[in-house]
């Protein structure tokens, strides 16, 4: 059977963006203090996918890429976040927050550590700042890092989704540290109980403010 597409209106999407943006502004704030120097973490660009249109996001070079994920649950939604970095800029990510050199390809535990802590920070800032909007209580899961390969976003995430049943928050980001860029994707994953749900807690306080 085949699933009714919701109508996305560009309010919802503006709302997905305010609440991205000001959760990981929040995020880039907290890894200023942890690393004592300038983070910025901008967005240029969110998009929100359907099962049907899920395939419209294979479109990365075969990869292989670390993903950090994160399960929240909460009595009206529940779903996931990821942080999603190709592996040599996940390594340079690491030598950026811990501020020293490292053998070269060098992925220990010290590595993902860090990685891990920016996964949590950032997945926790912007469910968090989703959650304060919409007056709930979310529980957290510790986070997991995975190395993946792939021939897409679908690719990453076949393995934690339901086949079409699962919509798709893209972020595309860029965090710098000092003069160091790098870029990747942030990735919230709802099923379509949990999406719907959370798409009419938005309307609601759309139409409230």
């Amino acid at each position: 059977m085949k699933m009714e597409r919701p109508v996305f209106h560009e309010n919802l999407r503006e709302a997905f963006v305010e609440i991205t943006n000001i959760g990981l502004g929040k995020a880039a704030a907290d890894l200023s203090a942890l690393t004592e120097r300038i983070v910025t973490i901008s967005v240029p660009s969110l998009e929100i996918f359907d099962p049907g249109t899920l395939e419209q996001v294979r479109e990365l070079e075969p990869i292989t890429s670390v993903r950090i994920n994160q399960v929240f649950t909460g009595e009206e939604i529940s779903g996931q976040g990821l942080l999603v970095i190709n592996k040599s800029g996940a390594l340079r990510l690491a030598v950026m927050l811990m501020g020293e050199p490292r053998e070269q390809d060098a992925f220990g535990p010290i590595e993902q550590m860090a990685l891990l802590e920016t996964g949590n920070i950032m997945i926790g800032s912007v469910v968090g700042t989703l959650a304060n909007m919409l007056e709930t209580h979310l529980r957290y899961d510790l986070p997991i890092l995975q190395m993946k390969g792939s021939n897409g976003i679908t690719d990453l995430v076949s393995d934690i989704i339901q086949p079409n049943k699962s919509f798709i928050i893209l972020v595309r980001a860029t965090l710098s540290i000092g003069e160091e860029n790098l870029s990747g994707y942030f990735i919230l994953l709802f099923e379509e109980n949990s999406f719907n749900a959370l798409s009419r807690l938005i309307e609601k306080q759309l139409v409230a403010g």
